[in-house]
């Protein structure tokens, strides 16, 4: 089983960085913090947790709709996921302050099979769900993923949108590399890449969802 630090990074395909950046600034608050070569990275103020925006021109495919991200308003009787909140006056003028990125989502093939995998081979915690979802996080922070079993799923993402996970170390990385190879679950495995100390590699889960696992 990995031992991540934690589920560090969300990852989203867009066509148009221009087009798409003011969704995230404009409506959800979030603040740009990285944009090169074709990518941004955007971040809430509330939340430690980094959505990495990949442009990929006029043919990015559509996603389902159960491919999304979630940012939450505040409400009297949920349960806050933000140390502290927003005044109306960090985010004027709308009539709502966005107060964190709480969750992203995926689709799977089989909830019973997916949560184990998740829990017993990529090491995230199983915190609850519905009836038919089940949730999973990094048991060191609040945001989470809602895995929804969807009968004949008709899209399946590529690997630019994907989670990151990272660990503590290049050789934690190249670890994890061997232990994925021909591991149960894993349907597709890339390449180790090091870096000048570092090491990432993509992996394909069981339901055809992509991974990224990354040294600190």
């Amino acid at each position: 089983m990995l031992k991540p630090l934690g589920l560090t990074h969300g990852h989203y395909e867009c066509r148009s960085l221009s087009e798409t950046l003011p969704v995230f600034t404009d409506l959800l608050a979030m603040k740009i913090v990285e944009r090169a070569n074709g990518q941004a990275v955007v971040q809430h103020p509330n939340t430690a947790w980094r959505l990495v925006v990949h442009e990929a021109g006029a043919g990015a495919p559509d996603k389902p709709h159960n491919n999304h991200y979630g940012v939450r308003v505040a409400r009297a009787e949920e349960e806050p996921h933000w140390a502290h909140e927003l005044a109306e006056r960090e985010f004027p003028g709308r009539g709502y302050v966005p107060q964190a990125l709480t969750h992203g989502t995926l689709e799977c093939d089989d909830k019973e099979a997916s949560a184990a995998f998740y829990r017993d081979m990529l090491g995230l915690q199983l915190a609850g769900g519905g009836r038919l979802s089940v949730y999973i996080k990094h048991a060191a922070t609040p945001w989470y993923i809602v895995v929804l079993p969807i009968p004949r799923r008709k899209k399946l993402l590529g690997p630019a949108n994907r989670f990151t996970l990272t660990l503590a170390s290049a050789a934690e990385v190249e670890s994890a590399h061997r232990e994925l190879l021909g591991a149960k679950g894993v349907t597709e495995l890339a390449a180790l890449e090091k870096r000048d100390g570092r090491a990432s590699f993509l992996f394909a889960d069981l339901n055809r969802n992509w991974w990224e696992l990354a040294a600190a």
